[in-house]
């Protein structure tokens, strides 16, 4: 069965068979009968469902009113458990969140308390803390979109004004708390040790690097575009050619 046998689903489907018995002449939204989200062959981006089958079959299809069409959604959410009920308080917050006037429902603010309650809970049984890795074909899309894309002269101009009035004090806060986390990993002798052959290994592959590494400490460049003076190491990784103030870029 795809919905709860509740009161809300009678409610749903007699808001459902009343619009499918009329024609509307003034604005009206489409609707998914069974939400797209739940049919394996689903049309929009996101996860896959469970549900084979067309979800644009003109069956599944209903002709709402904006607030039927939103009232519908309310009841999904309270139709629904486990996997279906997840998809369903994400469109319902997405419905709310939109940043399209012409589609954003309006709720009071203990319905945006409690739908907000629910999408943060949501939120947090996916995010584990760990990033999924790029795949080559994102990185290369990043790529393409990024690289020789030119700057507005209006972005330029925020972009340098923002460095100049930029506040780059270090909080105490941020310096106590780094301070305890390299003190807390280096205490490891696991940690260490490990440095210690990685670094080992890599100047027996590179022996002239570490001379090339002190000379760079050592030498300093001022940075022709943000005019900050910076190691060499640093100028050419983030300044010269490659300074975000650059505006030939």
């Amino acid at each position: 069965m795809i919905f709860i046998n509740n009161k809300y689903t009678v409610i749903y489907y007699a808001i459902v068979n009343r619009a499918k018995n009329r024609t509307l002449t003034s604005k009206f939204e489409n609707h998914h009968i069974i939400p797209e989200s739940f049919f394996k062959q689903r049309m929009r981006k996101g996860p896959a469902g469970w549900i084979d089958g067309n979800p644009n079959d003109l069956k599944n299809l209903v002709k709402l009113t904006p607030n039927e069409h939103f009232i519908c959604h309310k009841l999904l959410v309270k139709m629904t458990t486990g996997e279906a009920k997840k998809k369903m308080i994400f469109a319902l917050w997405g419905m709310c969140r939109s940043s399209n006037n012409q589609t954003r429902k309006i709720i009071t603010g203990k319905q945006y308390e409690l739908l907000r309650t629910s999408f943060v809970n949501l939120i947090g049984q996916h995010n584990t803390g760990k990033r999924s890795p790029l795949t080559d074909k994102h990185k290369q899309k990043i790529s393409e979109t990024t690289k020789n894309k030119p700057k507005s002269e209006a972005t330029k101009d925020a972009m340098v004004l923002a460095w100049e009035t930029r506040d780059r004090t270090v909080k105490d806060s941020t310096r106590n708390l780094l301070k305890i986390t390299s003190t807390t990993y280096w205490k490891s002798v696991d940690a260490r040790e490990t440095q210690s052959i990685k670094r080992k290994d890599f100047l027996k592959k590179f022996p002239n690097v570490a001379q090339d590494q002190v000379a760079r400490i050592n030498s300093t460049k001022i940075c022709e575009h943000c005019k900050i003076e910076v190691n060499l190491g640093n100028y050419v990784r983030w300044h010269g050619d490659n300074c975000k103030l650059n505006r030939s870029l």
